[in-house]
């Protein structure tokens, strides 16, 4: 117990070194807030504001690094960017803006400073006018970006590396494409694109609760899980590493849906394409399926159910379990490998192979 208390002492003493290097370097460094450790909001100063005339703008770009993006409609035929954060903030840490050919480029980055990761609360807002539809490109490197209104525009990139996106409203563009490397995505408003949607994540969630309508829509998930409720589009190719994907209605011509870890289920998919998981069950309503459709998982069950008018060739494989259906099956290696055609005139192949798991097909 003696030789303990010497050890607390010194603990106690580097304790004690430590507040007082914090408290000195809060009085030494304005740019320091205590209060942005402890959460409290400091970011209600108006601090900077400037008017863009849109007519001499085609493309917005903005490049940020750790404040709160908000983008919001107005219906004035000029733009604002408005800057919020604590009073004593630097004239070095404030925005600034470059037009040049069209191009208006908003540089919001920062001085870096000891302790600045932690000023949190910090934003910046910009105002486009409803009547604008030029080219946006976002990039920010730490903090949330959302999209507060409904846009229409042209050709919009996001690029987030760490924060959420978030699109209330909808948006309708050409081309949309999106990268975030830490943060989720979430759509509570439509999007209509009428070339490419490609998105990107490598650590977090994709939740798009509305309607989306493109040509191509291209989703790369490595963690967090997928959920997309309806969809529209000629092509469709969702992969995603760990965390599951759920869809709802999905109409489409041809589809690549690939998992590695989490479940599979989808509400209803037309076309043709190829369902896979590497670890997880599967279950898929095929609404109209044509041509070829290839399910298979190697560790997990595999539902899927179809339409009682429905006409097609199903073959089925499994290592383990069972395989059953609502129709008469074709038995052979075992029990192993099944096969039927149901109806006249078959319009559709379903192939279902499971590898550790059972199987099972319903018309409904």
């Amino acid at each position: 117990m003696k030789k303990s208390l010497p050890i607390i002492g010194i603990i106690i003493w580097i304790i004690v070194v430590v507040a007082v290097i914090i408290v000195a370097f809060i009085g030494f460094n304005s740019n320091f807030s205590l209060s942005g450790i402890m959460g409290i909001n400091m970011g209600s100063n108006l601090l900077k504001e400037e008017t863009l005339s849109m007519n001499d703008i085609d493309s917005i770009v903005l490049q940020n690094d750790r404040k709160t993006i908000e983008i919001v409609s107005t219906d004035s035929e000029r733009g604002r960017v408005l800057q919020y954060g604590r009073q004593n903030t630097s004239s070095a840490d404030l925005f600034s803006v470059d037009i040049n050919n069209g191009d208006a480029t908003i540089d919001s980055k920062t001085e870096w400073k000891l302790f600045s990761i932690i000023t949190w609360n910090e934003k910046l807002v910009l105002e486009i006018p409803a009547s604008w539809d030029g080219n946006v490109d976002i990039s920010s490197s730490s903090g949330g970006i959302r999209f507060k209104d409904s846009f229409v525009w042209k050709n919009v990139k996001i690029n987030g590396t760490s924060g959420g996106i978030n699109i209330a409203r909808g948006l309708t563009a050409d081309n949309l494409d999106v990268i975030v490397s830490s943060g989720g995505i979430k759509a509570d408003g439509e999007i209509v694109v009428s070339g490419k949607i490609s998105v990107n994540t490598t650590s977090g969630g994709i939740n798009i609760s509305r309607p989306v309508r493109a040509s191509d829509v291209r989703i790369n998930g490595a963690s967090g899980s997928i959920r997309l409720d309806d969809v529209n589009a000629a092509n469709i190719d969702l992969t995603n590493a760990s965390g599951g994907i759920r869809l709802g209605n999905i109409e489409t011509n041809k589809y690549t849906i690939t998992n590695s870890s989490g479940g599979i289920n989808i509400a209803g998919i037309t076309g043709a394409g190829s369902i896979f998981n590497s670890s997880g069950g599967i279950t898929a309503r095929l609404t109209d399926p044509v041509g070829e459709v290839a399910v298979e998982t190697r560790s997990g069950s595999i539902k899927i159910s179809v339409d009682k008018a429905l006409a097609f060739i199903f073959t089925g494989e499994k290592s383990s379990g069972s395989i059953r259906a609502s129709f008469p099956l074709q038995e052979s290696n075992g029990g192993n490998n099944v096969s039927a055609e149901v109806g006249n005139n078959p319009t559709a192949k379903i192939t279902a192979k499971a590898t550790s798991g059972g199987i099972r097909i319903s018309q409904e």
